[in-house]
């Protein structure tokens, strides 16, 4: 048999198994039902952490936990896949938190393996309450993208030449 053959063949076959395993369910994203199921998971992964509370995302995909006893840090879920990721945020890996313009924020991190977050929030009052000054979440995010830029080192101007 022909190799042209044989391709063709192998690609219809993994094109008929992708769409088997979508039609039977299983490329659902997972996502958090409940706050409670959001500390669950989260001190399931991370047992030397207590969370103290937490706010889920409108669509289920995510989540920001302020963690108990630790001023300095915040949790974050984030749906991949039909799994979840879970990361202690500390300072020094938040570059940049931006609010979109349809109720979102937008977290830049300073790791290439995990470039960013999307938060949605269905409500405005639920995006408003993470970016106003007042809310626990804003100024522990602020806090995080202060100490990512107080470790940046600083760039010294380029010398002229040679003395």
């Amino acid at each position: 048999m022909p190799l042209s053959v044989i391709l063709i063949i192998a690609v219809l076959a993994m094109a008929a198994l992708a769409a088997l395993l979508n039609r039977l369910g299983y490329s659902e994203r997972a996502k958090l039902t409940d706050v409670t199921q959001a500390r669950i998971l989260f001190e399931k992964e991370h047992p030397g952490s207590e969370v103290d509370q937490a706010i889920l995302s409108s669509d289920g995909l995510t989540a920001l936990l302020m963690l108990r006893g630790d001023a300095h840090s915040l949790g974050l879920i984030q749906s991949l896949g039909d799994e979840f990721l879970t990361r202690i945020l500390s300072a020094g890996q938040i570059a940049r938190v931006d609010k979109g313009p349809d109720n979102t924020l937008n977290i830049t991190f300073d790791d290439f393996t995990y470039p960013r977050a999307r938060v949605h929030f269905g409500s405005t009052s639920g995006a408003r309450g993470i970016t106003s000054g007042a809310s626990m979440y804003h100024q522990r995010l602020m806090q995080l993208v202060a100490g990512a830029q107080a470790s940046q080192p600083s760039q010294a101007p380029p010398s002229e030449g040679l003395s």
